[in-house]
């Protein structure tokens, strides 16, 4: 081992460590904090180092402090956990003999990101300095009464909007500073939506709702074959050839939760996803998004009203006052 703690973001203080007997898997903690802990990193990723599985709790836990530091912490720590415990083919993976290569991850950062529209009295304010970093892997739900700016907020992140004040980044990416097309497709590869109201076309079959976004893809993949398979994933393998019209609530939009995820993208916004359903619908669809959300490893937002749902998210945060707080 090269060292035997993390460190601060200056570098300076050694940050509390987490032994555990023969597993030394503590120095992934400061890989963003400290440039020494390089070549730990990747010793272990070559194959000399032990999963430490209380690493991703204590890393985890982190989100008290939601800044993009940290954020790539969390971030590396469930990429880490879903390398060593196959819970997904990650395509950025380190070569286990060779020079260390960096990784790279998805982060979602707004910084500072306020909104107002213009009226005949002067600006109205709708946000006020807004703060987020989520990694890929990460999930936050957002509470707020009705009014407070949550969908304007979620409109804003998943590039529909762009914000009076402030950035988005995606990935490192500023969506609002590309042209008209290009933002459309940077939209619609890599953001997916889940709304209220599930906005199936009333004439088409599931299976060619679910296929609409691909429509203008041009990656080649085969997305026939991934449709039917999210359809399987939400339970409606039977309903392929059905219309919106001959479906319940609850199968639209589970519906629609497969049309959101059939390009793979990085993020997943859902305002509302339950409002409209009854009690077991709502828990079905609840318990899909968080199960495809684990499995395909996205960055998901909730905007929701429930305290039931909100409950189930590792970050919660409430928009008051035009802020959003962490709750």
């Amino acid at each position: 081992m090269i060292a035997e703690g993390a460190f601060n973001l200056d570098g300076s203080q050694p940050l509390a460590v987490v032994h555990s007997g023969e597993q030394r898997f503590d120095d992934l903690l400061g890989l963003f904090l400290g440039q020494v802990l390089q070549e730990a990193v990747k010793d272990v990723l070559a194959g000399h180092g032990a999963v430490d599985l209380g690493l991703f709790v204590v890393v985890l836990q982190l989100s008290e402090v939601n800044d993009p530091i940290t954020a790539r912490v969390r971030g590396f720590a469930v990429y880490l956990k879903h390398r060593f415990l196959g819970l997904e083919d990650h395509k950025r993976e380190c070569s286990a003999g060779g020079a260390f290569r960096t990784i790279e991850w998805d982060l979602l950062e707004a910084a500072n990101v306020s909104k107002h529209y213009p009226t005949a009295q002067g600006p109205l304010p709708i946000l006020s300095g807004v703060n987020l970093a989520l990694a890929r892997g990460e999930s936050a739900a957002i509470m707020g009464p009705s009014g407070s700016g949550k969908s304007t907020l979620l409109y804003i992140l998943g590039a529909l909007e762009p914000p009076s004040e402030g950035a988005v980044t995606l990935d490192g990416r500023n969506p609002y500073a590309l042209g008209e097309r290009e933002l459309a497709a940077f939209r619609s590869r890599n953001v997916g939506f889940l709304f209220q109201d599930h906005y199936l076309l009333p004439q088409c079959t599931v299976f060619e709702n679910v296929l609409a976004p691909t429509l203008v893809a041009r990656d080649g993949a085969n997305y026939e074959q991934r449709a039917r398979e999210l359809l399987d994933a939400v339970g409606l393998s039977a309903r392929l050839h059905h219309r919106p019209g001959e479906l319940s609530g609850g199968e639209r939009q589970r519906a629609a939760l497969a049309r959101a995820l059939i390009r793979e993208p990085r993020l997943l916004l859902c305002d509302e996803p339950t409002g409209n359903l009854d009690r077991k619908s709502a828990q079905t669809v609840a318990e899909l998004l968080l199960t495809l959300h684990a499995r395909l490893n996205t960055i998901l937002i909730v905007v929701t009203h429930s305290a039931g749902l909100a409950a189930r998210f590792e970050q919660r945060f409430e928009l008051l006052d035009r802020r959003l707080e962490r709750r």
